[in-house]
């Protein structure tokens, strides 16, 4: 895998303290990894680096009575190695290097009848080994300003599970509950952190997502001749988390809700026309999805997700 000479020049005056317009390149060459070269005069960069590797998948299933399996899968997996082509970086992290992955999974899935209720039950729990872990985030060098960068940290450890549990207790009435588990550890390995110093993570948590996440579900149909209207509610919950593994109080995501509604109406008048209205985030929760930490810079930016929202659909089947 080659990549082309790459120009990344551009205006810094106000940087680098220069009078303003003066264009400055601002790839950072020293020291420059193996396989790269800089041209500073013309402001490009030349790497290469070659990846190949072998993925396997072995699976085993057994069913011992009608509704009832259990499964079993052992996986290994390869990511490839790239560039980080947007970023100034030209040393040892301009080229991220393979990441190699090997999962088991255990899990079970149940559907049958007790007396009149009908009863889906699915679980599952894995754990996963990476090594070569590749980490993208945004760092915010001091003369380049924010970049996104993806490391190869080194190793780290992931583990958890998920059930399902989908009740019909009485004709067209459907009620249901998931469950998700999450946490992860660092086994070895440095990160850069978002103010560029090198950071020892071995024995940190892993975190990208919340430990713990659940939803609840309920719909009733309504038959009305050939018709029927279905309301549904929706009710999901995660638990705060960090979204990397710095656990400063500007990367905290904090828990929270959301309701969300709906009603439909399919075969409108023994038409052919379905009918839905819906709302979204019905309690008008505030919540933030993600945020940027340039604190050191005098900065931090959150992301919200949307507010409450109200709208109606409709479609025709041919």
């Amino acid at each position: 895998m080659t990549r082309k000479p790459h120009p990344v020049c551009r205006a810094t005056g106000n940087i680098l303290g220069v009078p303003p317009g003066t264009v400055a390149c601002s790839l950072l060459s020293s020291p420059l990894a193996d396989g790269v070269t800089v041209d500073p005069a013309s402001c490009t960069r030349r790497g290469r680096a070659k990846f190949s590797a072998g993925n396997y998948v072995a699976t085993l299933d057994w069913k011992p009575a009608p509704g009832l399996l259990f499964y079993g899968a052992l996986r290994h997996g390869y990511k490839s190695g790239g560039f980080n082509s947007t970023s100034d970086f030209s040393g040892s992290q301009f080229i991220f290097t393979p990441e190699k992955l090997d999962d088991i999974e255990l899990g079970l899935k149940v559907q049958q009848r007790l007396g009149n209720v009908d009863v889906r039950f699915n679980a599952s729990g894995f754990h996963d080994w990476y090594d070569g872990l590749q980490l993208t985030s945004v760092l915010i060098d001091p003369v380049a300003g924010p970049q996104s960068l993806t490391q190869t940290v080194g190793k780290a450890r992931l583990w958890g599970g998920e059930a399902e549990l989908i009740v019909s207790p009485v004709h067209n009435l459907s009620l249901g509950a998931t469950f998700n588990y999450f946490d992860g550890k660092f086994t070895r390995g440095t990160v850069i952190d978002s103010n560029t110093v090198a950071r020892d993570v071995a024995g940190a948590s892993y975190n990208s997502q919340p430990k713990f996440t659940y939803t609840l579900t309920g719909s009733y149909g309504i038959e009305v001749g050939n018709s029927k209207i279905t309301p549904s509610i929706f009710y999901s919950w995660r638990k705060g988390y960090f979204i990397n593994f710095e656990e400063e109080p500007q990367t905290f995501i904090p828990s929270y809700g959301l309701l969300n509604g709906r009603i439909e109406y399919t075969n409108v008048a023994d038409t052919q026309i379905d009918v839905a209205v819906y709302a979204r985030n019905i309690t008008n929760k505030t919540y933030s999805l993600n945020s940027t930490n340039g604190s050191a810079f005098g900065y931090v930016t959150r992301f919200f997700g949307e507010p409450r929202m109200y709208g109606i659909e409709a479609s025709y089947r041919f």
